[in-house]
């Protein structure tokens, strides 16, 4: 996930000593977030396609005026001493996920052989977003914005099933830490460390022409060392479902109605000395419809979606916008 556009207000001026100090007991946001961005797939995009290729151009625009803490209430400011710090999140992001798809019909263990590959462009991550309003100055404001290549995902295993009305799938992915990253830094794009991506999925029709989908699919991230700092932060475990339905329109278009869900909880604690409040783990939930056309002749779609976030924990709070375009060959 990426930030665009921070600004962290804080409005007296007190020691830094007595700051520092009181920053360690103030339930603010701490976590470390992780790779995978359950709001970027859509309901159908877990299921291994047809054989083919398949290029991808995911759109997705993130707002968030809200930060939580780890029992989830809004952060509006922070207490040292006497003193009270206002702290206001403003959050927008931009993300471009050219993507590159292949399905084949060569077969292992009995399911269909598929990979996938994708370089993100974006702006800062939202971990800078979050270690830069959470540790804010003394009268200072920050409004900082970047543009750059993200971590590269790599899907070299991606395995599917076809049982009738019922599809299944695995897959084993990985992150590369290839996006600009410098431990403390407000503009970083990556996050600066590996990731092994886990999924599985299965997705049951309602009848045989597969118009009428209800899917669910399970991402379980492990997180290495993070470069230049002595953090590896825990794994994350996230949950797509989701309702789609085909609809036919006219003889050249097929329009596809869904609502999808998404929980997203890191569930186990961040380690390493420069860990930050290691008992806090950050958590999220997503709901929203999803609306896309498909134009037969060319095997071209193009959707969109958006997800309201709530119930977050230690991370920010908001909604997801994206828009998705898909093309055959």
């Amino acid at each position: 996930m990426n930030v665009g556009a921070r600004k962290s207000y804080v409005g007296s001026i007190f020691f830094l000593a007595m700051l520092v100090s009181a920053l360690s007991v103030v339930p603010i946001p701490a976590a470390e977030l992780g790779h995978y961005a359950p709001a970027l797939p859509r309901i159908r995009d877990f299921i291994l396609p047809d054989p083919g290729f398949y290029f991808i151009q995911y759109n997705m625009y993130y707002t968030s005026n809200t930060l939580r803490d780890r029992n989830g209430n809004s952060v509006n400011s922070i207490k040292v001493g006497a003193q009270e710090l206002k702290v206001d999140a403003d959050v927008d992001s931009y993300m471009l996920v050219p993507t590159l798809s292949y399905s084949s019909d060569f077969k292992i263990l009995g399911g269909r052989y598929g990979a996938l590959i994708s370089q993100p462009f974006g702006n800062a991550s939202f971990q800078s977003a979050l270690e830069i309003t959470t540790l804010p100055g003394f009268g200072l404001e920050v409004d900082e914005s970047s543009w750059g290549l993200g971590d590269t995902y790599i899907r070299p295993l991606w395995l599917g099933w076809s049982l009738g009305q019922l599809d299944i799938g695995a897959a084993y992915s990985v992150y590369a830490p290839s996006g600009k990253y410098d431990a403390g830094d407000a503009d970083n794009v990556g996050l600066g460390m590996w990731t092994h991506e886990l999924m599985g999925n299965v997705a049951y029709y309602l009848d045989e022409q597969k118009g009428t989908a209800l899917t669910l699919a399970m991402v379980y991230e492990i997180h290495h060392e993070k470069s230049d700092v002595d953090i590896t932060p825990g794994s994350h475990l996230s949950l797509n479902a989701g309702i789609s339905q085909y609809l036919p329109v006219g003889d050249q278009w097929l329009a596809e109605l869904g609502v999808a869900g998404v929980g997203q909880w890191q569930v186990t604690k961040d380690s390493g000395s420069d860990a930050r409040n290691k008992d806090v783990k950050d958590q999220v939930y997503m709901v929203g419809p999803e609306v896309g056309f498909t134009y037969l002749p060319w095997g071209a779609q193009i959707s969109f979606r958006w997800l309201h976030e709530f119930a977050a924990e230690s991370r920010f709070e908001g909604d997801f916008i994206s828009l998705t375009a898909v093309f055959s060959f």
